[in-house]
C-alpha cells in the first residue's frame, strides 16, 4: 500500500536541528504505513549521515535518500519530489517543526479533497516554539479556493514548510521545469518549491485548501545570509515576474506580489543600500522600473532613493541613514532597565 502522505525534509549539515525536527515529528506519525517521512541528505559532512542511518535502521517510517554532493536548495527539493511515494507531499524544512497534532490534522483534512495544493498556517519562533514571535498571521479558519492560484495570494502563505501538493502534479510540474532548469536561478529563489507550487495550481482544475490551525512552527534565524534589497525584493520580484511571463500566474497575481514588494522596498533600500555600489543600484533600479514602473508608490518613494544611491554623495547619505537605522534597532532591542533602587535620602 502506498502512503497517503510523504513528509519530505531536505537537509544539509544541520544534524542538531534535524534531530529536533524528527523528535517533534516522529511521535505523531502512525505506524500503519499511511505516512512516510522522507529525509534527503544533501551531501552533508557532519553527523547527519549517522543520525539518519540510525533513524532509518530502527524505524520503518523513515526513508533516507542521499545525494553524493551538495546540490543546493533546488537539487535537494528535486530529489524529494522524485523519491516521494505518498499521494501528497508535504515539505518541511529541517529547522522547522510540526506542532503536536499536526500530522493527525493533515490526515483528517486530506480526504476532504482532492486538492491540487494545500497550505498550513504557522507560527514563527527563534529558540522556543512554545514562545512564538509576535506577528501577523492569516485568520485561523480553513479556506477552500476554487481557483488554486488564489491560495498563493492568501495571507501568510508561501513558507515552504507549510506547503503540500499532490505528488502526481508535483512530478509533472518538475518535468516541465526541467526543460529550462538553471540551478543558479532557482537557488537564488531558495529552491524550486516557489515555482512547483504555482505550477501545481495552474496546471489543474482541482481546488486548493488552507488549513487555518497553526500547526507548523517556522524558525526565525538569529542571522540571515541574504539581504532585503536584492534577495527579498529584487530577486523575489524577478521570480514572480518570470512566473507571469511563463503564463503560470496572471496579471492580477503579479500585481498582488508587486504591491507587497513596493511596500517593503523603501526600508529595504535604506537598510541595505550600503552593501552595493552605484552601478549595482542602477541595475536594480532599471529592473524595478520595468516591473514596478506603473506603481505610483514606487515612482514617488523608492525610485528617488535608488536614483540618489547612483550618485556618490547620495550613496554616502544612504549609507549614513542605513547605519543610523541599524544603531537605532540595536538600542530598541536592549532590555529595559529593571530593578533600579533609589536610596532614600531622609
Amino acid at each position: 500500500m502506498l502512503p497517503i502522505l510523504t513528509i519530505a525534509i531536505p537537509t544539509h549539515n544541520r544534524a542538531h536541528l534535524l534531530a529536533q525536527c524528527l523528535g517533534w515529528l516522529l511521535p505523531q506519525v502512525p505506524g500503519d504505513g499511511s505516512v512516510e517521512v522522507l529525509v534527503v541528505d544533501n551531501g552533508s559532512s557532519d553527523a547527519t549521515g549517522a543520525l539518519l542511518q540510525n533513524a532509518s535502521r530502527n524505524d520503518p517510517r523513515v526513508c533516507v535518500a542521499r545525494l553524493p554532493e551538495n546540490r543546493g536548495y533546488a537539487g535537494s527539493q528535486m530529489k524529494c519530489i522524485e523519491t516521494a511515494r505518498g499521494e501528497y507531499i508535504a515539505f518541511l524544512c529541517d529547522d522547522d517543526l510540526y506542532l503536536p497534532g499536526q500530522v493527525e490534522r493533515l490526515l483528517a483534512f486530506l480526504p476532504r479533497g482532492p486538492y491540487c495544493l494545500m497550505a498550513m498556517n504557522y507560527i514563527s519562533f527563534r529558540d522556543d516554539p512554545t514562545r512564538p514571535d509576535p506577528a501577523e498571521f492569516a485568520p485561523d479558519e480553513d479556506r477552500i479556493f476554487a481557483r488554486g492560484l488564489d491560495l498563493m495570494n492568501h495571507p501568510s502563505v508561501g513558507h515552504y514548510s507549510g506547503l503540500a501538493c499532490r505528488r502526481d502534479l508535483a512530478q509533472r510540474a518538475l518535468a516541465e521545469l526541467m526543460r529550462e532548469f538553471d540551478p543558479a536561478y532557482y537557488n537564488r529563489a531558495r529552491g524550486i518549491i516557489s515555482e512547483i507550487a504555482p505550477r501545481c495550481a495552474a496546471g489543474s482544475n482541482l481546488p486548493a485548501a488552507f488549513m487555518g490551525a497553526r500547526g507548523v512552527a517556522a524558525r526565525t534565524p538569529h542571522a540571515i545570509n541574504y539581504d532585503r534589497l536584492q534577495h527579498l525584493c529584487h530577486d523575489y520580484l524577478v521570480f514572480q515576474y518570470d512566473l507571469r511571463r511563463k503564463g503560470i500566474s496572471s496579471d492580477q497575481d503579479f500585481a498582488y506580489r508587486a504591491g507587497l514588494v513596493e511596500s517593503w522596498l523603501p526600508m529595504a533600500i535604506l537598510h541595505d543600500a550600503h552593501l552595493f555600489d552605484s552601478g549595482e543600484l542602477r541595475a536594480m533600479r532599471l529592473a524595478f522600473d520595468r516591473m514596478l514602473g506603473q506603481c505610483r508608490g514606487y515612482r514617488t518613494r523608492s525610485r528617488p532613493l535608488l536614483r540618489l544611491g547612483e550618485q556618490f554623495a547620495g550613496l554616502w547619505l544612504l549609507s549614513a541613514l542605513s547605519l543610523a537605522i541599524r544603531l537605532l534597532k540595536r538600542i530598541l532591542r536592549r532590555p529595559h532597565a529593571r530593578g533600579v533602587r533609589v536610596r532614600d535620602g531622609s
